[in-house]
């Protein structure tokens, strides 16, 4: 007589594994058959598409928080009235002190635009009278602006507009000579004959300019040579002094 399989109890042996189970192995084999069987890799294409997913979610982030916060201004600020930051002391020590100065502004969301005139009236100054005995003063003069850009970059239009508005009076461009050391890009121009002078710069999203003009008679004559008192650095040392002023807190 056959008698039913026997099943073996907690003899050390363990019981017999039944057809179609998996007996997991006894202590201390599991780790060694764990590092026999080959480790699964994930295609090469999952690491790639994983990490354009994450350049696409870092470069939205950015470009979202650029849209929000906008350009960094390199630490300038907008001003009401730029013939208060503008003191040109290295011009009114050779040409004359400030006289009737006036300042215009304009702000916007996107740009922050101001401008100072001021006349350089030299000390010995005395007035003129013109043909139809109209007595006037002829002095020279400053222009300084600036322009605050808070959403597009100005470097693009820089070189084009370095000129305006004389591009749109002059065939032939005044000379300019590049200026290092002075912001980004900076050049000084020669306009109305050679008889005036402007300092332009550009640093990061501010573009600055001083304009000198020398006094003139009442047929348009110059009454003076700035190139005779050595104008560039002067140019240079007030440009220099405004544009720290300017990024100091109001």
């Amino acid at each position: 007589m056959i008698s039913e399989p026997e099943l073996v109890g907690e003899d050390g042996y363990g019981r017999a594994e039944l057809p179609g189970e998996h007996r997991e192995p006894a202590n201390g084999d599991k780790e060694t058959l764990d590092a026999e069987r080959p480790a699964r890799r994930r295609p090469p294409w999952v690491w790639a598409l994983a990490g354009a997913v994450g350049a696409s979610a870092l470069w939205a982030g950015g470009l979202f928080a650029y849209d929000r916060m906008g350009p960094d201004l390199g630490g300038y600020r907008a001003t009401e009235n730029l013939c208060e930051e503008a003191e040109l002391k290295a011009l009114t020590g050779a040409l004359g002190q400030i006289t009737n100065p006036s300042a215009q502004s304009a702000e916007h969301q996107a740009l922050d635009r101001t401008m100072c005139h001021v006349s350089l009236e030299p000390e010995e100054s005395q007035p003129q009278t013109d043909e139809d005995g109209n007595t006037f003063v002829s002095v020279p003069s400053a222009r300084v602006t600036y322009e605050l850009h808070r959403k597009v970059d100005p470097e693009v239009e820089f070189e084009a507009t370095l000129n305006a508005p004389l591009d749109l009076f002059f065939d032939e461009k005044p000379p300019a000579k590049k200026i290092d050391g002075l912001g980004e890009r900076a050049y000084l121009l020669s306009v109305e004959a050679g008889d005036a002078r402007s300092l332009v710069v550009l640093d990061g999203q501010a573009r600055l300019s001083i304009s000198v003009s020398p006094a003139y008679s009442d047929d348009g004559e110059s009454q003076s040579d700035l190139s005779a008192i050595g104008i560039e650095p002067l140019l240079v040392e007030d440009m220099k002094a405004l544009m720290e002023r300017l990024k100091r807190p109001a």
